[in-house]
C-alpha cells in the first residue's frame, strides 16, 4: 500500500446505519434528459438544477427526479462519488452488490474510503433509506467537515436530545457553517428520512464552500476474509457481533495452518498477525501459537497494517467449528435478490450457487441452485430463518446413500439443544416408521455471512430415496398433457357435506389407491388440494399437487370414515372403533401398527404440533399409514406458550383423540411400549441425546455467539435464564425425557 493510502488512517469501528427496507428504487437514467418535470417550485429546485446543469443529476427515464422520495444508500454513494471524483482503485467483495451492478463502484469506493460502512454480515444494503443524521455523517466524512466543539452549536436545537452520540459532531459542523438550518420550530429532525432533494441541496452547499479532496483509504474489517482452497465458493467474511469482529470458520479450516485472504488494497503494506502469545508476518500461521483461546473458544488475532511510517490495527475473533460439514449459499443477484430479499416472504424464491464441504474439507457439492426460499410457518417470524433449496442435480449431501434435489435447512431457533427434531426423526426410524427423511447438522453461510448451526434434512416426499411408494404425481403427469398448467382450483363437497378443494380438468390415472401424501393442517388447508372433516380438521394433499374431484372424494371420504370409526360409541357410551354407517373396524382404514408407534413418539415427546400440523399420513393399497416424522422442535418440554411439564398430557386430537379410548388400540400401544419403546426411549434420554450434544458442541459455540438469546425465545417459553450454557439445555431435555418415561409407565399401566 502506498504512503498516501496509509497515512492518516484511523481505526474505523463499525457504525451500522439502522434504517427500514423500501421498495427497490428505479435505476437512474445515465443518458441526460431535457429537463426535470417535478422540481419546479419545490424547496430545493435551485440546488437540484445546480447539479443537473453540471450533468451530475440526470433524473429517471420518465423525466422526474422525485425530490421528496427518501434517498437510498446506493443513491447517496453514487452522488457523492460523482461530485467528489472519488473512484475505486481496487475491487472489494460486497455480499449484496454484484460487480456488474450500476452502483457497485460507488458502493465499493465509499466503503474503501470510510464514507459508508458495510453491515456486520458483509452487506451494503443498497436499497435501504437513510435518516437525516446518518446522511449528515456520510456527507461530513466525504467532505472532511468537522466540529471541534459540537455542543454549543446544538444548545438551541429543540430536538438535540434525539441526535445520536455518533452524529452530534457532524450535525453541529453543518450547522456552524450554515450548510443546514433548523426548521421554524428549531428542530433538525435527525431521525426523519433524508429526501433526495435535501441530500442534493446539502451536497451543493458543501460544494460551494470547499475544494473536494478524496479521503484516504481506511482499513476496513472486510479486507480480511477466509476462502477454502478446495472451492472458492466457500468464503467467510468478518461479521460484527456486539461491536467486535468475528470470523466464524468451518470445521475444514485448520487452526494450526490458517491462511486468511487479504484484500489487494493492502498489497503494498506490511501485515502482521499477533495474539497474546506471539506474532507472525507470514501465512499460513498456527493460531494456537499466537493466542490462547478465550470465552467461547475463540482466538483474538490482531491484524496490523503498516507502511513503515504509520500503522493501523483491527482485532478479529477467530472461532473454529468442529466435526460438522459446512454449507455455503451464494445469491445469483446479491444486490437485488440476496438473503434480505428472500427473508421477506416465502414467495421470494431466487436462484444461486452452493458449495458444501465435509468436516475435513472435501467437496461434497459444488453447483447451481434452482431455488433458495424461506420455509416454515410461525418460525418465519424468528430472526434465525429456515430455508429450502433445490439443487440443479440430485446429490447425496448427507453421504447416507440418499440422493435428492430438494433439501431443507432448519434453523431450530426455539430449541436450545438444536437436537430435538433429529432425535424424533431417528426415533421414528428406529421404531420402523416408514419414509423418514435423513438429517444431519451443518454450519450455514449465506452470501459469506455465518448464520448458525442448521439441520440439513431431506423433505417429506414421495421419492424412491425417501418415501418409496407409488409416485402418483408422475402418473398424473403421464396421463395429463402439460400437467403443471392443468386447470384452476375448484371448491366442492363430498357426501358427508364437508368441503374439498380439487383441480379442474385433471384426469386420474387408473389406480388412485396408493401414492397420496397427506398432512393435517389446523382448520384450513394451505395447498392447492385439501379437504375438511366433520370435526373441522383440515387435511392437505401434499402429493400429488393437483388431483381431480373424484380423487378428492375418494381420499376425503376414506379419511372421514376412519374419523367416524375412531369416535364411534355404543349405547352405553363405550368407544367401539367401528364405523356405524359402513360396519368397518378402524383397522380396515388405517395401519394400526404405524399409528400406534407414531402416537407413542408424540406421547413421549409431547410434541406441541402433534395432530395439529406437520402430522403426515400416506395412502398405500387403500389404507392410511402414519408417517413420516416431521417438525419436532416444539417437544420434550418446549411449548408455544409455556414450558411443558413431563406430566402434561398430549393434546389428544383428531383421529387418535377417539382411538385412545378404543380397547384394541390401547392394547397395541401398550404392547409396543413395553416390548420395544420404553427401552429405546430410555437409551435416547441417557445416551443418544448426549452423543449428539457432543457431536455438535463444536458448532454450537459459534451458533450461540450469533444467537445469544435462543435460550429465551420470544413467543416460545423455555426455562433458561440469561447466563445458561449449552449443557444446561441438554441436561434439561435429558431429565425431562426420563421423567416422562416414568409418567408413561404409570399412565399406560392402567390401559
Amino acid at each position: 500500500m502506498k504512503k498516501a493510502v496509509i497515512t492518516g488512517l484511523a481505526i474505523c469501528l463499525a457504525l451500522f446505519l439502522c434504517c427500514c427496507a423500501v421498495d427497490e428504487p428505479m435505476e437512474p437514467e445515465h443518458a441526460p434528459i431535457a429537463g426535470l418535470s417535478d422540481i419546479s417550485g419545490t424547496e430545493y429546485e435551485s440546488e437540484i438544477l445546480y447539479w443537473f446543469d453540471r450533468g451530475v443529476i440526470t433524473g429517471y427515464p420518465d423525466g422526474t427526479f422525485l425530490p421528496d422520495r427518501p434517498i437510498t444508500r446506493s443513491e447517496a454513494a453514487k452522488l457523492i462519488c460523482s461530485v467528489s471524483g472519488l473512484s475505486l482503485k481496487s475491487e472489494i467483495l460486497i455480499a449484496d452488490v454484484s460487480h456488474d451492478s450500476w452502483c457497485y463502484d460507488a458502493a465499493a469506493a465509499s466503503t474503501v474510503h470510510g464514507i459508508m460502512k458495510l453491515y456486520g454480515d458483509g452487506t451494503f444494503q443498497p436499497h435501504r433509506t437513510i435518516t437525516r443524521q446518518e446522511a449528515m455523517v456520510i456527507l461530513c466524512r466525504a467532505s472532511g467537515i468537522s466540529s471541534d466543539s459540537p455542543e454549543p452549536a446544538l444548545e438551541s436545537i429543540e430536538d438535540a436530545e434525539d441526535i445520536k452520540s455518533w452524529a452530534r459532531e457532524s450535525v453541529a459542523a453543518l450547522l456552524e457553517r450554515s450548510i443546514i438550518s433548523p426548521d421554524a420550530a428549531g428542530r433538525v429532525r435527525p431521525t426523519g428520512a433524508m429526501s433526495r432533494g435535501e441530500f442534493a441541496a446539502i451536497l451543493a452547499r458543501i460544494d460551494e464552500t470547499l475544494e473536494w479532496a478524496s479521503p484516504s483509504a481506511v482499513f476496513d474489517a472486510s479486507y480480511v476474509s477466509w476462502i477454502s482452497d478446495a472451492d472458492p465458493g466457500a468464503a467467510v467474511k468478518p461479521q460484527a457481533v456486539a461491536g467486535e469482529y468475528w470470523l466464524f470458520l468451518p470445521s475444514s479450516a485448520d487452526r494450526h495452518s490458517t491462511s486468511l485472504v487479504i484484500s489487494d488494497i493492502l498489497s503494498d503494506a506490511e501485515i502482521t498477525f499477533s495474539g497474546n502469545k506471539a506474532s507472525s508476518s507470514s501465512m499460513p500461521f498456527d493460531v494456537t501459537e499466537l493466542a490462547d483461546p478465550e470465552n467461547s473458544g475463540e482466538y483474538v488475532i490482531t491484524v496490523s497494517v503498516s507502511d513503515g511510517s504509520s500503522s493501523v490495527s483491527l482485532d478479529y475473533r477467530l472461532l473454529f467449528s468442529e466435526r460438522v460439514s459446512s454449507v455455503f449459499l451464494s445469491s445469483s443477484e446479491p444486490d437485488t435478490a440476496g438473503r434480505s430479499f428472500v427473508e421477506l416472504g416465502k414467495e421470494n424464491a431466487v436462484t444461486g450457487y452452493m458449495t458444501m464441504l465435509s468436516s475435513d474439507g472435501a467437496v461434497i457439492y459444488s453447483g447451481g441452485l434452482t431455488q433458495i426460499r424461506l420455509r416454515g410457518n410461525s418460525t418465519t417470524y424468528y430472526p434465525k430463518k429456515s430455508y429450502q433449496i433445490k439443487l440443479e442435480k440430485k446429490a447425496d449431501l448427507l453421504e447416507m446413500s440418499q440422493r435428492s434435489k430438494t433439501w431443507t435447512l432448519l434453523a431450530q431457533y426455539a430449541d436450545a439443544t438444536l437436537i430435538r427434531d433429529k432425535l424424533c426423526k431417528d426415533l421414528a426410524a428406529d421404531l420402523g416408521i416408514y419414509g423418514n427423511p435423513d438429517a444431519g447438522w451443518v454450519d450455514l453461510y449465506y452470501d459469506g455471512a455465518y448464520r448458525g448451526t442448521y439441520e440439513l434434512s431431506e423433505k417429506v416426499k414421495v421419492d424412491p430415496n425417501v418415501l418409496s411408494i407409488p409416485n402418483l404425481e408422475k402418473e398424473y403427469e403421464r396421463v395429463n398433457e402439460d400437467y403443471a398448467k392443468t386447470g384452476a382450483p375448484v371448491d366442492s363437497v363430498n357426501k358427508y357435506g364437508t368441503e374439498l378443494h380439487f383441480t379442474e380438468g385433471v384426469i386420474d390415472p387408473p389406480d388412485i389407491t396408493s401414492g397420496f401424501l397427506l398432512e393435517e393442517n389446523h382448520y384450513k388447508g394451505d395447498e392447492v388440494c385439501w379437504f375438511k372433516t366433520t370435526r373441522g380438521r383440515a387435511v392437505n394433499v401434499k402429493s400429488p399437487e393437483k388431483v381431480s374431484e373424484a380423487a378428492m372424494i375418494y381420499i376425503s371420504e376414506l379419511y372421514q370414515e376412519l374419523e367416524d370409526a375412531a369416535y364411534a360409541q355404543d349405547s352405553a357410551g363405550r368407544y367401539t372403533g367401528v364405523n356405524p354407517a359402513t360396519g368397518k373396524d378402524y383397522s380396515e382404514y388405517v395401519d394400526v401398527d404405524s399409528l400406534a408407534r407414531m402416537y407413542l413418539i408424540y406421547y413421549f415427546s409431547n410434541n406441541q404440533d402433534a395432530y395439529v400440523q406437520s402430522t403426515f399420513y400416506f395412502l398405500y393399497a387403500g389404507k392410511l399409514y402414519a408417517g413420516p416424522m416431521w417438525d419436532s422442535d416444539q417437544s420434550f418440554g418446549i411449548g408455544w406458550t409455556e414450558p411443558t411439564l413431563p406430566s402434561d398430557e398430549l393434546r389428544f386430537d383428531h383421529i387418535v383423540g377417539g382411538l385412545v379410548n378404543v380397547p384394541s388400540f390401547r392394547e397395541t400401544v401398550k404392547s409396543i411400549y413395553e416390548s420395544e419403546f420404553r427401552s429405546l426411549a430410555l437409551a435416547y434420554a441417557n445416551e443418544r441425546l448426549w452423543e449428539y450434544a457432543d457431536l455438535i458442541s463444536g458448532t454450537e459455540r459459534s451458533n450461540h455467539v450469533v444467537w445469544p438469546k435462543y435460550f429465551t425465545v420470544s413467543g416460545v417459553k423455555s426455562v433458561f435464564p440469561d447466563g445458561s450454557v449449552y449443557t444446561d439445555a441438554v441436561s434439561y431435555a435429558s431429565d425431562w425425557m426420563k421423567e416422562r418415561i416414568s409418567y408413561m409407565d404409570a399412565k399406560l399401566a392402567d390401559w
